[in-house]
């Protein structure tokens, strides 16, 4: 009897123990959360632009909005400014001002001081930021005066105002947006930064598709600019220090200066870049007024009709080992210096002058280092036109054309020749006020 009744208490205890486990994985398996079932930081948007709306007002700091994959938000009026740390996951989604009759002018998203807003794989499309003053005249540069208008409606940004955010775009596309004053699709007048983003047919006075102001800098990398318009800064427009990496810009148009960029102000950087069949009056490709360093990348089949066919410069500008061909201009068809300019590396190639400097005209102090000129054309200095002070070292000017005088070179002032060569050019070599150690 007593075995018995250790048996039945054995047997008492292991089920005791069963139905404490059986309890346990129960409790653990409400607590985890179903399959599919997101996290509570991670809000789904459905398909409906209210929702959305409705969605950024009630977000808490952190939180993701997820949208619907390639679902078409068509907004008809404005989405609630962005005041807190937040992002948005497209998924191929787009956001996109109506383009119905009588929907009111706006910019896509605004995010004020203070909030993060990270944008991922997001289409932004016909945002209009229209101000409630008249832009500045066509070719002026820098800001116009803001008005008093609502903040989503500045004349900045038509796709985005950062409005002394922070602001990172990874991916997507923003098209056909517009501002009156400046930046097309973007507007920022702090942090932003730009990945692997497609800018197309984007409208404004400065910067077609990304203007910013004087403040934190600002970074794009291995974006596509591409037939965004501006009267300077066809694609962007820079008042201070940015960073462009491995990123391409074509057919970009500016009525007045930088088919591509203007550098109005600060200390950017381009590395890696092409820039191809972009126009404007000045500087073709990119127009420089302040402090600039480009570095490797191209300048191909860019046109000015005054000056500068690949670039304009007007202050300070470092170029190492990039590369102009067929680029046009009524002078410096590849270049155009009117300040200091040093060139280490790279080749101009095909480019041509309707005047002076089929390669570059040169109309202040040049340096050029290691540096090739072959088959340029200009009716004065198919290669080089120097209007003032240039020293070229270690490098081959040959087989350019001029169809007046200095094939080669046109010099007006002083040039100074090292360990360089300058040989088959037609109809000579140098002309105009001697250069040392050029003959024929």
């Amino acid at each position: 009897m007593r075995v018995n009744s250790m048996k039945t208490a054995a047997r008492t205890v292991a089920a005791g123990a069963a139905v404490a486990v059986s309890l346990g994985s129960a409790q653990a398996a409400l607590a985890a959360p179903a399959p599919g079932v997101p996290p509570a930081n991670v809000v789904q948007v459905p398909c409906i632009p209210g929702a959305l709306a409705a969605d950024i007002t009630s977000a808490v700091a952190g939180q993701t909005l997820n949208l619907v994959r390639s679902c078409n938000y068509r907004l008809t009026s404005a989405l609630p400014v962005i005041t807190k740390n937040l992002t948005i996951q497209g998924n191929g989604a787009t956001l996109q001002r109506s383009y119905i009759p009588g929907t009111p002018d706006f910019s896509i998203l605004t995010v004020n001081s203070g909030a993060v807003l990270v944008l991922n794989y997001l289409n932004l499309r016909n945002g209009d930021s229209a101000g409630d003053i008249a832009p500045p005249a066509t070719g002026s540069k820098g800001s116009a005066v803001k008005g008093d208008g609502p903040v989503n409606n500045s004349g900045y940004g038509g796709a985005i105002y950062n409005n002394n955010g922070t602001v990172t775009v990874n991916g997507g596309t923003l098209s056909n947006n517009t501002s009156t004053i400046e930046g097309g699709a973007i507007y920022s007048k702090t942090r932003l930064t730009v990945n692997r983003v497609l800018f197309v047919g984007n409208t404004s006075v400065s910067g077609g598709a990304i203007a910013t102001l004087f403040d934190d800098p600002a970074t794009v990398n291995h974006s596509t600019f591409n037939a965004n318009r501006a009267a300077d800064g066809g694609a962007i427009f820079v008042n201070d220090s940015m960073t462009v990496t491995d990123s391409g810009f074509t057919k970009n148009t500016s009525t007045d200066s930088g088919g591509a960029i203007y550098v109005n102000d600060g200390s950017p950087t381009v590395t890696g870049s092409y820039f191809s069949q972009n126009q404007a009056q000045h500087g073709g490709g990119l127009y420089n007024e302040s402090t600039l360093t480009v570095t490797g990348g191209s300048f191909t089949g860019n046109t000015a009709a005054s000056d500068g066919g690949g670039i304009r410069n007007d202050n300070t500008m470092t170029v190492n080992g990039t590369a102009f061909s067929l680029n046009g201009a009524d002078d410096g068809g590849g270049l155009y210096n009117d300040s200091t300019l040093s060139m280490n590396g790279g080749s101009f190639t095909s480019n041509t002058a309707a005047s002076d400097g089929g390669g570059i005209d040169n109309e202040d102090t040049m340096a050029l280092t290691s540096t090739v000129f072959s088959l340029n054309q200009a009716e004065d200095g198919g290669g080089i036109y120097n209007n003032e002070d240039a020293t070229i070292t270690d490098s081959q000017i040959t087989d350019n054309t001029a169809s007046s005088t200095g094939g080669g070179i046109f010099n007006n002032e002083d040039v100074t020749l090292t360990t360089s060569v300058v040989d088959n050019n037609h109809p000579d070599n140098c002309a105009g006020v001697s250069v040392t150690g050029c003959t024929g």
